[in-house]
């Protein structure tokens, strides 16, 4: 498997449009359909492993640490957006 991704976050990812196929390291493939969606945890490796030439990929994708514990004093900055709207060809 190629390098891929290996994020420092978490990233929750929903397909709006479009078709594609993720691969995680040591997993077989997930094709996603609009509507699907996966929430994959900071670190584990993955790549796009193919989106539909035959019409745009719309991802919405949410990038998040984990929240802190109850007993700590210090507030999260929380969750952040990225890649809003990002269109991917193969």
């Amino acid at each position: 498997m190629d390098p891929g991704y290996d994020q420092e976050t978490h990233e929750w990812v929903l397909l709006l449009g479009g078709a594609a196929r993720l691969r995680f390291e040591g997993d077989e493939p997930l094709d996603l359909l609009p509507g699907a969606f996966v929430n994959i945890p900071a670190h584990k490796r993955h790549r796009v492993e193919w989106t539909d030439p035959a019409r745009p990929t719309i991802w919405l994708a949410i990038h998040y640490e984990t929240p802190p514990s109850p007993d700590t004093s210090e507030a999260s900055p929380g969750g952040r957006f990225e890649n809003l709207c990002h269109s991917q060809s193969p």
